[in-house]
């Protein structure tokens, strides 16, 4: 289980009157891997969050019960109408303001559960808070396998990442330094610029889809005034076509799909600093 290192990750993203609060526990696995477990635990939980802007607490339970684990988030906030109840796990819908979220946080949870056979289901009613219940297969416990080992690219780069949300910037960046490349993170558009106007040269662009404070076109556009001959690689869980409708021109990206394991993120670097010049 991967939820003493969830409650160290959110601890840090919650507001003073938010107040997160565990119960239960089980040493047992499940389908998930643990990245993908705590990804989908950290969505719910932050989506917590951003339902009690007064404040509240958060309630994350673990009931072992046999051939199944059951994690439930239930939060204090504004709950939710019957219709907007029945379409949160449509991709794309979303309640919140312009920049604060695409709507497909939610959908990737739905996606993740049920691909290894669990489900979830959401309770809520408006001004009662919410519950999402996931239902996960447990499994055996694996054998010990050797630490994974230290991989080395075929071109080590020095890299500009952009990705707003903390637990999908922390774990990109293990994986490429993992991998021997050099990381240079910043979460929004400014912060992008002033990686861009400070940190020298870059040999890779790799970023969301969606930049907080700006459009994703415009930071690109920026990179390639300074770096032409540089790749650029767009994360996303929309589909290339959407993201050529956002301003984001075809032939200027490599495109890599969310959720993405470490191996398919190692892949899709090389193939783009594969297609650049040296000393680009």
């Amino acid at each position: 289980m991967v939820v003493e290192q969830l409650v160290r990750s959110v601890q840090r993203l919650l507001p003073p009157g938010i107040l997160l609060q565990v119960r239960g526990e089980s040493t047992r696995s499940v389908a998930l891997s643990g990245a993908r477990l705590e990804q989908v635990l950290l969505n719910l939980v932050l989506n917590a969050r951003d339902a009690m802007p007064s404040g509240g607490a958060v309630r994350l339970s673990i009931e072992d019960r046999g051939e199944q684990l059951v994690l439930a988030v239930t939060d204090d906030g504004v709950g939710m109408s019957d219709e907007v109840r029945d379409r949160v796990f449509e991709p794309f819908f979303t309640t919140k303001e312009p920049g604060r979220g695409i709507g497909l946080g939610l959908s990737m949870v739905h996606g993740l559960v049920t691909e290894v056979g669990g489900t979830v289901e959401v309770a809520s009613a408006p001004g009662k808070g919410t519950t999402f219940t996931l239902c996960l297969p447990a499994v055996a416990p694996a054998a010990s396998t050797p630490s994974e080992p230290r991989l080395v690219p075929s071109r080590r780069a020095k890299i500009l990442l952009l990705e707003d949300e903390p637990f999908v910037l922390r774990a990109i960046q293990r994986v490429l330094r993992a991998a021997g490349h050099e990381v240079t993170s910043a979460v929004d558009g400014a912060g992008a610029e002033e990686a861009l106007a400070s940190a020298g040269d870059f040999d890779l662009l790799f970023t969301d889809a969606v930049v907080p404070g700006t459009d994703t076109s415009s930071v690109i556009a920026h990179f390639l005034e300074r770096h032409p001959r540089a790749p650029v690689l767009v994360c996303s869980g929309f589909v290339r076509e959407e993201l050529v409708r956002r301003g984001i021109r075809a032939g200027e990206f490599f495109f890599l799909k969310k959720p993405f394991e470490p191996a398919t993120l190692r892949a899709a670097v090389d193939e783009a600093l594969g297609a650049a010049p040296q000393g680009s």
